[in-house]
């Protein structure tokens, strides 16, 4: 499908980029369960800062340019990528883990950006220089829940059965992430589970600079797969096994 077919307009692009970033949640195993509470100070306190309004402004300033761009269809996916990140400096001064390991593998917690509550963990392991995660656990699903939702099959994904007769809990929703250096993976894919809808990802690792960042942080960037200039950054906090596993 030619998305300038789609939004072969200025306001039709605008529309879209705006609808969104009302609309698009990055999965995090029940997109459709929405915190109806008022966030307590703990979460508060655990939540990363947010995007400020400049870095939107930024981010928006340069999707308009590249929209109107008669080059934007013959940009490479690296070059999406390059875009699509809004901060491309070193994430720390030593940013492999003296245990050999990258710093993104380990547990994370995908939050409502909002309220910072937390939605589901999320655990990242690397297997044959490949970046991938699975979900341990999720508010408003247990260890029986099945993603119902998904497809049965996605391209690049290999499962020798349908990925919609899978459990949520301990399934690879996200793939095929590949390192530029330390910290810094992209190429990948993520399925949402309740949706069954797939985007592209890029992940990297931002260390707690008290400032910024008050503890470590996983930047996800997701975009859609046919149109990579649409996209949202998330940011998910740092947690242990037991705190990722452990989300109802």
């Amino acid at each position: 499908m030619n998305y300038q077919n789609i939004a072969g307009t200025d306001t039709a692009k605008k529309i879209l980029f705006w609808l969104l970033l009302s609309a698009l949640i990055i999965p995090c195993g029940a997109t459709d369960v929405m915190p109806a509470d008022v966030p307590t100070e703990a979460d508060e306190a655990t939540a990363p800062e947010m995007m400020t309004d400049a870095e939107r402004t930024t981010m928006m300033e340069a999707f308009e340019a590249a929209s109107a761009s008669s080059d934007a269809a013959s940009i490479e996916d690296d070059e999406y990528d390059d875009l699509l990140t809004i901060d491309d400096t070193p994430t720390t001064d030593n940013a492999l883990l003296s245990d050999g390991k990258d710093p993104t593998e380990g547990c994370w917690i995908a939050t409502n950006q909002r309220t910072g509550k937390y939605l589901c963990g999320w655990q990242f392991y690397v297997q044959d220089g490949t970046l991938y995660a699975r979900i341990l656990s999720a508010t408003g699903a247990t260890a029986e829940t099945y993603a119902y939702g998904c497809r049965e099959s996605y391209p690049g994904y290999e499962s020798d059965v349908p990925v919609n007769t899978l459990k949520m809990f301990g399934t690879t929703f996200i793939w095929g992430l590949k390192q530029v250096r330390p910290g810094v993976w992209k190429g990948g894919y993520v399925i949402d589970p309740d949706s069954g809808n797939f985007y592209r990802c890029s992940i990297k690792y931002r260390a707690a600079d008290g400032k910024r960042f008050k503890r470590d942080v996983l930047e996800m960037r997701g975009s859609l797969v046919w149109f990579p200039l649409l996209g949202l950054t998330q940011y998910w906090p740092a947690a242990t096994y037991e705190e990722a596993a452990s989300i109802e």
